[in-house]
């Protein structure tokens, strides 16, 4: 699940920029490129109510690697003492204002996540939430993650 919130963070970023044009010298695709996860707070609520949250602060070993591309396409690499994992998340992505939606295929599925996100410089911030009920009762996750553009 960590997996797919960074991914889809990722490809929230990339998406507002990919059709606009700039003529005051900045770049015109602020989310294209290589980012790194720096951090992820994550808030766990049950009907409502917080039951708790899992801060985590990523090293040079342990990160998130994730590569929004011109072309609208995205890859998500998780790195584990310094080792990348065998097969990358990929998928493509559409920014519609300060939201990304992210398309992929899991377990043959087709999946559309939307998230929100912000540049600042060379940071960027993706948040988002996700629902669940189970058995009557509503499971939500509500998540910050922040990455640095390499």
């Amino acid at each position: 699940m960590m997996k797919k919130v960074m991914y889809l963070c990722l490809m929230v970023a990339l998406m507002p920029f990919v059709a606009c044009s700039s003529d005051d010298g900045e770049d015109p695709y602020p989310i294209e490129g290589t980012w790194i996860s720096l951090q992820s707070n994550t808030d766990y609520y049950e009907d409502g109510e917080k039951t708790s949250e899992y801060n985590v602060t990523y090293d040079e070993n342990n990160y998130y690697q994730i590569v929004f591309r011109v072309n609208g396409s995205v890859t998500t690499t998780e790195y584990i003492d310094g080792v990348a994992e065998e097969t990358p998340f990929e998928g493509t992505y559409l920014i519609e204002g300060n939201t990304i939606k992210i398309y992929y295929t899991e377990d043959q599925q087709n999946i559309i996540d939307t998230v929100s996100f912000s540049i600042n410089g060379n940071t960027l911030s993706i948040s988002g939430e996700e629902k669940e009920e189970y058995e009557g009762v509503l499971y939500k996750e509500v998540y910050t993650n922040t990455y640095e553009k390499q």
